[in-house]
């Protein structure tokens, strides 16, 4: 899960701007121009992954099965399921029988010291605490219980 800038921030920083003189020398934003600079910037960013990895294990071709999506959080009941999601998904695909066992997951990291460039402080108090964010991850007794929530 990321966070992208807002879309005046895109605006003020990037190649999406648009300048309209015959009206005056402002800037105006286009969302579907923001839209679609973000989706490139994804596709730059997974096609540069691919190709070192290929690179570095001698193979070719594609290496994401399915095509780049974009979900908006626009609530923050999602918001709250979306974190579970991604910490629960070894589980849910049978990689590891408790995704809290899983070494490669933020969830060690928001619940850790060490330094990270996640936004621990921010998730954590998301749920409130510490307390209450081991416990809503402590909540779902079964993985399935989101598939209603979540697309897959």
């Amino acid at each position: 899960m990321i966070r992208t800038k807002g879309e005046s921030e895109i605006l003020e920083n990037s190649s999406v701007k648009e300048t309209v003189p015959e009206v005056n020398p402002i800037r105006v934003l286009n969302p579907d121009r923001v839209s679609k600079y973000i989706s490139l910037q994804f596709s730059h960013f997974f096609n540069g992954y691919t190709q070192a990895i290929n690179k570095q294990n001698d193979r070719t071709g594609k290496l994401f099965e399915l095509p780049f999506r974009r979900i908006e959080v626009n609530n923050d009941a999602y918001l709250s399921m979306l974190i579970y999601y991604i910490h629960s998904n070894p589980q849910k695909h049978g990689l590891i029988d408790d995704f809290r066992e899983w070494p490669h997951s933020s969830y060690h990291s928001h619940l850790s010291d060490r330094p990270t460039s996640l936004s621990r402080e921010e998730v954590v108090e998301w749920f409130g605490n510490r307390k209450a964010y081991l416990d809503f991850h402590s909540s779902f007794q079964d993985v399935r219980e989101i598939n209603s929530v979540l697309l897959d």
